[in-house]
């Protein structure tokens, strides 16, 4: 099996499995970096009763199913925040999430800017949306 890194076409309305290939959730959102240059955090959506949560894209990639295969399972995907109606993270978020998910690398994560305490770049992508600014191929994670 080939092991692609994610670039946005690979995301949006893919589902999310654990390395063990159980299912975790489908994505709906991509929050990337300030620079807008690469995605960081994953808005995945858990199913009716579970709601959405945020999963960091670090450490991820797209197998060739079309999969985007985490190392989190369901269960601590679903302890993690979730996210408000704009999918905004506060800089409190971004620690609370780092913690969440023992993230000892964190060059690769993005933070908000400190003037405001909001993640200063987000995007909302609709399920089959395609920008090519953002297809790059480049991975900051693995």
């Amino acid at each position: 099996m080939k092991l692609h890194p994610p670039t946005h076409g690979t995301y949006v309305g893919h589902d999310v499995v654990d390395s063990e290939n159980h299912e975790v959730g489908t994505v709906s959102d991509v929050i990337y970096d300030d620079d807008g240059n690469r995605p960081a955090w994953l808005v995945v959506d858990l199913g009716l009763l579970h709601g959405a949560r945020y999963v960091p894209v670090a450490h991820s990639y797209t197998a060739d199913n079309g999969n985007i295969v985490v190392p989190y399972d369901k269960h601590q995907v679903k302890g993690a925040i979730k996210p408000p109606r704009n999918h905004v993270l506060t800089a409190e978020d971004v620690e609370r999430l780092i913690t969440h998910y023992e993230l000892h690398d964190t060059r690769n994560v993005a933070r908000p800017r400190a003037h405001d305490g909001r993640h200063g770049i987000r995007d909302v992508l609709q399920v089959g949306a395609h920008d090519e600014r953002h297809d790059t191929g480049e991975f900051g994670g693995a």
